[in-house]
């Protein structure tokens, strides 16, 4: 992986310094072939052949490699915007970059809580449910810190998978964490979150439409 990311970057430098859109494209398939592999052998396959390595949570190679993966995606993204600012080859580029290296956070963070919890849960009564609500609470924290960078970079897309994010998390605790939960504490939840989403469409409808419009307008074409 780490072999695989320093090829995709130093490709990456090469085609930006000859300001190439075509020859940078290599690099951005490169990344996101590396992002690839991080996602589905470095976490999930290794996951599923055996119990998480016992090492320190968060200080491991697995979740250095996906803030590595992921820094690069986001620096590689930067770069095009300003090295590159117009044209549709490069916002797609960017688009392909910054939402797996967005995704590849929140995935490698929800392997270091279960392995938390495989080797320091013995303290919970229900570790398997305690397992489930710290997924939602990671998830929750991720995507409301992602939500906040999109609108602080004027970036849409961010912000949509933020609240693609929330909606999963929120699905999640009604259906999983709260599956023990008796029914008619799960439907007093059901119709109260029914009624914020409802509200909140209409306020975005009212007031934050335009706002948000003109907000994802900006000068330039930037991250």
């Amino acid at each position: 992986t780490w072999a695989w990311l320093a090829l995709a970057c130093g490709v990456s430098a090469v085609a930006l310094a000859r300001r190439s859109a075509w020859a940078s494209a290599s690099g951005a398939i490169l990344i996101l072939l590396t992002t690839a592999k991080l996602l589905a052998y470095d976490t999930l396959a290794l996951r599923l052949d055996g119990p998480p390595a016992g090492v320190a949570v968060a200080v491991n190679w697995q979740f250095g490699s996906a803030l590595a993966v992921a820094g690069a995606g986001l620096l590689c993204a930067r770069a095009l915007a300003r090295r590159l600012p117009g044209g549709a080859l490069p916002a797609t580029l960017r688009h392909l970059l910054i939402l797996p290296a967005a995704g590849a956070i929140v995935w490698a963070g929800s392997f270091e809580i279960d392995r938390y919890f495989h080797f320091h849960g013995q303290s919970f009564a229900n570790v398997a449910q305690a397992r489930q609500v710290g997924y939602s609470i990671w998830w929750a924290v991720y995507a409301a810190v992602v939500l906040a960078a999109g609108f602080l970079a004027r970036y849409a897309p961010v912000r949509y998978l933020a609240l693609a994010l929330f909606a999963v998390t929120l699905g999640k605790v009604l259906l999983v964490d709260m599956s023990d939960v008796e029914a008619g504490y799960r439907i007093a939840s059901f119709v109260a979150l029914g009624g914020l989403l409802v509200g909140a469409s209409l306020l975005y409808q009212k007031y934050f439409r335009e706002a948000l419009a003109h907000w994802d307008r900006p000068p330039r074409d930037k991250l």
